[in-house]
């Protein structure tokens, strides 16, 4: 064979040899991105422990837990142990939620659903999802029972006032729409509700903004110490539902469908009757059939 054939021949199997080893050496690194790993949602959670765990609020009367037994009591609790009986699903009440960092909790998977309430707001919406509201809660301003400074709401924007308010919570976001120019006495996220209460009755805030529920079985415990300042207009109502993390529609489907059921068969209407027969304190959800 000729000298340069045979150089030829050599070459290209020395470019076939470093081409294969390359191609070796390449296919056998491991790559950096991730396999791809399916998550597990809340809801295949749920159904495969056959469990729902809840974080929950200690909101007197809407949701009140016994010191001595621990037993979770309320118009609120008694719904959510409702969903669980329809679902056939245990009713786990997990932990009691700080309303400054439920949210990130709910998203971190401290609990399943939010069970307090929900109590949503526009900004709340933004980092949980809402499910239709069970009921309506009047939310009003108190102010002590002996301050007659005031006689409509738009007194209290003024610099020279306190409002008793809770980080986290409807009464602090109310309180910065509506009335700005205040300063404010903040009751940490973990605290009760009695602590808004009592920060006017004391003289330490000038006024709070609470649910007129709340506010009366406080007012029955503590006569004389707060009043309305608008006893027949509400400053708003809040809509009391569940709500769990973003992204989790198969989890908030199956309780929306079953919340829907429970309104629909009577069943809200009668634990609500067991709390306020009279119908004055709680707002009923209108039902679409009704009149029919």
């Amino acid at each position: 064979m000729p000298k340069t054939t045979l150089s030829f021949y050599l070459h290209i199997i020395a470019v076939a040899v470093v081409v294969f080893a390359i191609g070796s050496w390449f296919g056998g690194q491991k790559s950096d991105q991730p396999a791809s790993v399916k998550t597990e949602s809340v809801y295949d959670r749920v159904v495969a422990a056959k469990k729902i765990r809840c974080g929950f609020l200690t909101w007197p009367p809407l949701q009140e837990k016994d010191l001595t037994t621990g037993k979770l009591t309320g118009p609120i609790t008694e719904y959510v142990e409702e969903v669980g009986k329809a679902l056939d699903l245990e009713i786990v009440w997990q932990e009691e939620i700080n309303l400054g960092t439920y949210l990130e909790d709910l998203k971190n998977n401290r609990f399943d659903v939010e069970c307090s309430g929900g109590w949503p707001t526009a900004h709340r919406a933004k980092f949980a999802e809402y499910l239709q509201p069970v009921f309506f809660l009047p939310y009003h301003i108190f102010v002590r029972a002996d301050d007659n400074r005031f006689s409509k709401i738009e007194d209290l924007n003024s610099a020279d006032l306190t409002a008793a308010v809770m980080d986290g919570e409807n009464s602090a976001m109310t309180r910065d729409k509506l009335f700005p120019a205040t300063k404010t006495l903040q009751v940490p996220g973990n605290g009760q509700v009695s602590d808004l209460f009592l920060a006017v009755s004391t003289g330490k805030a000038d006024f709070t903004i609470v649910d007129s529920i709340s506010a009366k079985q406080f007012m029955a415990s503590n006569p004389e110490s707060l009043k309305f300042l608008t006893p027949d207009k509400p400053i708003s109502h809040i809509a009391i539902t569940l709500s769990v993390a973003p992204n989790q529609e198969r989890l908030k489907h199956m309780l929306e469908e079953t919340t829907k059921q429970l309104v629909y068969d009577g069943t809200i209407d009668k634990i609500l009757n067991k709390y306020d027969p009279d119908k004055k304190l709680y707002v009923r959800v209108a039902k679409p059939f009704a009149g029919q």
